[in-house]
């Protein structure tokens, strides 16, 4: 049997955006607006990036949340191409501060535990 390795994933906020172009990776945010071609999201860190997207490529909030986790290509500093994206469960509650923290420690000082 062989051992299938996966490439880690890298979680991102605004800030360390362009450290991943051309890489996949995934945001936490809030939805503030969905149109045909691009979803305009404030990251976790409280800065604002812009997601293209494809007419018939959907992104589901709900009533109570506009808060998902995207997986997306990134284009540049401010931009990225949506792959997929899913609702967080839960989360009207989510801390968006805490996870701003853990994404900072993922990619600098900690970032061997998360690889």
């Amino acid at each position: 049997m062989s051992e299938q390795k996966s490439s880690p994933s890298l979680r991102v906020n605004a800030a360390l955006l362009g450290r991943y172009i051309g890489q996949s990776v995934h945001i936490v945010c809030e939805v503030q607006e969905i149109n045909a071609a691009e979803v305009r999201v404030i990251c976790c860190d409280g800065q604002p990036i812009t997601i293209k997207k494809s007419p018939n490529q959907n992104i589901e909030t709900s009533d109570v949340s506009r808060n998902v986790e995207i997986i997306a290509k990134v284009i540049d500093e401010r931009t990225a191409e949506l792959e997929s994206a899913i609702p967080i469960p839960g989360g009207e509650n989510f801390d968006f501060a805490t996870y701003n923290e853990m994404v900072k420690l993922a990619n600098n000082r900690f970032s061997d535990l998360f690889s």
